[in-house]
């Protein structure tokens, strides 16, 4: 099963305005508009990998507090846990910016 389906299935099941799963090869996001996943910053060689969660929900939190869509959400904390996962250090936005440009996009 995809993960958008599970995203989806739980969405569907659980009384819930929008969920999230985060696995540490795809992300997606449900909720009443529809369902998006895209693949994780996956690195082979990662520095740390404690936190990679809190570092995702961190950026998925952040991204929809300050309005932006669902997908481009997704795409913000897919950054930001694939940043921290690579130097091991809290990313400032700038860097999470320039990362996004170099992931592919996320749709529906």
């Amino acid at each position: 099963e995809s993960i958008a389906s599970l995203a989806e299935s739980l969405h569907n099941a659980i009384d819930l305005n929008r969920i999230a799963v985060h696995h540490h090869r795809a992300a997606a996001i449900a909720d009443n508009t529809g369902v998006c996943a895209t693949p994780t910053a996956f690195t082979p060689t990662p520095l740390t990998s404690t936190g990679a969660g809190d570092h995702f929900n961190a950026g998925l939190c952040f991204a929809l507090a300050h309005g932006l869509t669902p997908p481009s959400a997704l795409a913000c904390a897919v950054a930001v846990s694939g940043l921290f996962v690579r130097t091991g250090q809290h990313p400032p936005l700038v860097d999470v910016i320039s990362f996004l440009d170099k992931l592919p996009p996320t749709g529906p």
